[in-house]
C-alpha cells in the first residue's frame, strides 16, 4: 500500500513539473528582400525559399513574413499560423491547401510591394529595422508562452539604411570607403538590442558568383553580420548559409 502511494505521489510530482515546463513554440519571423539590389532570379529565389519555410515550418508556427524595405516597420505585412497536417488524410489535405492559400497571399503582398518607393528608394535595403522588429516583439513576450524564435533574413545583406541599429546611417558599398566606416562602427563595444533568446539565420538568395563590383566580398558581409548579431545579443545562435536554404529547411524537421 505504502509503496502504491509513493508511486502515485511521484507520478503526480512529475506531472506537475511536465505541466510547469510547457514544450516552447516556433515563431519564424521572415524578412523578404525585395529591393531592386536584386536581379529578376536572385528576386524568384526570394519567392521560392519564402514558400519552402511555408511549406516545411512545423505545424503551429507562427510565421511572420515582412518585407526588407526603408520603412520596414510601417510595410504591410503577414502573420499566420502554420496549419497543422493532423492525423487523417484529409486533415492532410486541408492542411496543404490552407498552406497553398497562404503561399498565396504572400505572393500577393510581394508583388503589391515590387517596383513601389518603398523598394526602390535609395535606403530602401534597411536590415535594421528588422532587428528592431525581433526586439520588439521578443520584449512583449509575456510568461505564459515559451517562444523558439528564428529570424530568417532572406536578403543579399547589403544595407543601405539611414537609421542603422549601430547608431548611425550605414552603406555596406565598397565605394567611398562605406564598408571599410560600416566595420569600425560594427567593431565598437555596448550591447545593442538583447536578443539572447533568438536565433538569426541568413540565405543569400543568390550564388558567391554573381557579386557585384561596388559590393563586399561574402565573406566579409558574414563577418561584419556576425559582430553585428554578437552586439545584439545573438551569442552561440548565429547562422550563416549561402543561396541554399535546405539546411535551415531541414532544421525546422527537428
Amino acid at each position: 500500500m505504502r509503496k502504491t502511494i509513493a508511486l502515485c505521489l511521484a507520478l503526480a510530482f512529475f506531472a506537475c513539473r511536465w505541466s510547469l515546463d510547457p514544450k516552447p513554440r516556433h515563431r519564424i519571423i521572415v524578412f523578404a528582400d525585395l529591393t531592386m539590389s536584386l536581379t529578376p532570379d536572385a528576386a524568384d529565389t526570394v519567392q521560392n525559399t519564402v514558400n519552402a519555410i511555408v511549406d516545411d515550418a512545423p505545424g503551429g508556427t507562427q510565421l511572420y513574413i515582412i518585407p526588407i524595405c526603408e520603412n520596414t516597420q510601417g510595410v504591410r505585412s503577414i502573420v499566420a499560423d502554420v496549419p497543422s497536417p493532423g492525423i487523417t488524410k484529409k486533415d492532410r489535405d486541408d492542411a496543404m491547401a490552407k498552406r497553398a492559400t497562404l503561399k498565396i497571399r504572400i505572393a500577393a503582398l510581394f508583388s503589391q510591394i515590387r517596383g513601389t518607393h518603398a523598394v526602390t528608394s535609395e535606403y530602401a535595403s534597411c536590415i535594421s529595422p528588422g532587428l528592431r522588429i525581433v526586439d520588439n516583439l521578443t520584449r512583449a513576450d509575456d510568461k505564459t508562452t515559451v517562444w523558439k524564435t528564428d529570424a530568417v533574413f532572406v536578403s543579399d545583406m547589403i544595407e543601405e539604411c539611414r537609421a542603422s541599429v549601430l547608431g548611425q546611417p550605414v552603406r555596406l558599398k565598397l565605394s567611398n570607403h562605406q564598408f571599410a566606416d560600416a566595420n569600425r562602427f560594427v567593431n565598437g563595444k555596448g550591447l545593442l538590442m538583447n536578443l539572447r533568446s533568438v536565433r538569426a539565420v541568413v540565405i543569400l538568395p543568390r550564388a558567391n558568383g554573381e557579386l557585384k563590383l561596388d559590393e563586399p566580398l561574402p565573406t566579409d558581409l558574414q563577418s561584419f553580420w556576425e559582430h553585428l548579431f554578437a552586439r545584439s545579443g545573438v551569442i552561440g545562435q548565429r547562422v550563416w548559409w549561402d543561396a541554399d536554404p535546405s539546411q535551415y529547411i531541414a532544421s525546422l524537421r527537428h
